[in-house]
């Protein structure tokens, strides 16, 4: 079995509460995909994707950079994309016994007056479940998270 799915939003600018037109507008566009696979009767392989892309306006208080009180608001575009792929592999070992293993990558960058922040994290995560009694199951398991990040002034030319 598999799915696919686009989604796209536009939501435009807010009033403020002076009636002037607010710098808050948003658009964002997703795609994404899932594929169910059973490998054989013990075994199913589940992959699950999705990519972005996005703009939203936003208006900063100059105060922000200076660090001096400013009224004066800046108008801003921020901007951001990314990702991840999943993959997951269910074994049944028995009626007793069963196991999962997962792994996960997303990638994520975000671009706004602040700066340019990139992101990264990798999941590794493994289940087993045994069947100890009529009413009781047993599971453990074990998982690795390995995040990094990269911020960078932005420095428009």
């Amino acid at each position: 079995d598999w799915s696919s799915d686009v989604c796209s939003s536009d939501l435009g600018a807010d009033a403020n509460a002076n009636g002037s037109v607010a710098d808050d507008d948003w658009r964002n566009l997703r795609f994404g995909a899932r594929m169910d696979y059973d490998i054989s009767k013990r075994d199913r392989l589940i992959l699950h994707a999705d990519l972005y892309r996005e703009t939203a306006d936003e208006s900063l208080n100059t105060a922000f950079f200076t660090r001096t009180p400013s009224p004066t608001p800046v108008a801003d575009v921020v901007s951001g994309s990314g990702g991840y792929i999943l993959g997951r592999w269910e074994r049944r070992q028995s009626e007793r016994s069963d196991f999962a293993l997962q792994f996960y990558y997303n990638d994520e960058v975000r671009t706004e007056a602040a700066g340019i922040i990139t992101l990264h994290t990798v999941d590794l995560d493994f289940q087993h479940r045994i069947h100890v009694s009529a009413r009781n199951d047993f599971n453990w398991g074990l998982g690795y998270r390995l995040m990094w990040d990269n911020i960078l002034p932005n420095n428009p030319s």
